[in-house]
């Protein structure tokens, strides 16, 4: 969903969230409109190093590839970018609206024509014994990580 968005930001703290798309470590291909997006926000190679092999970036290596536009220190510290930022902009929404339609539009139609075809390879993928097998190791990973103290 961030890669939809205008501007990304993310925190930097001691425990970092991790970003990425994750679709390959559980068995699904990214479907093409996503990887074209990822793509477009940072380069053919990274996309190439990235995501086939599912990796989660930390908030230093997606900013530093282009998938994250700004870090900050602390979630008050980011809040208060974000706010000063939107106060301080003196042009038109509307205006800005249509530039970023305009901008996006032929992403837009890819997506439109990708639609059918990466909806199919999806319930390909979903449906196989070895997708389910993986999400299922996932979830487990995930439940027992969260059990454990912290």
């Amino acid at each position: 969903m961030a890669m939809a968005c205008q501007r990304r930001f993310m925190v930097a703290s001691e425990r970092p969230p991790l970003i990425g798309l994750n679709e390959v470590a559980v068995g699904m291909p990214v479907p093409e409109w996503l990887a074209t997006r990822f793509r477009d926000l940072t380069s053919t190679r990274d996309a190439e190093l990235i995501l086939p092999r599912g990796s989660s970036l930390s908030p230093t290596q997606a900013h530093k590839i282009g998938l994250v536009d700004s870090l900050y220190a602390s979630r008050s510290e980011m809040d208060d970018a974000i706010h000063s930022d939107f106060n301080s902009c003196r042009v038109s929404a509307r205006a800005q609206q249509e530039t970023i339609r305009g901008l996006r539009r032929q992403f837009l139609d890819y997506f439109d024509t990708c639609f059918d075809q990466d909806t199919e390879l999806f319930w390909q993928a979903i449906s196989s014994h070895e997708t389910q097998t993986a999400i299922g190791n996932a979830l487990a990973q995930l439940k027992a990580k969260s059990r454990k103290p912290n």
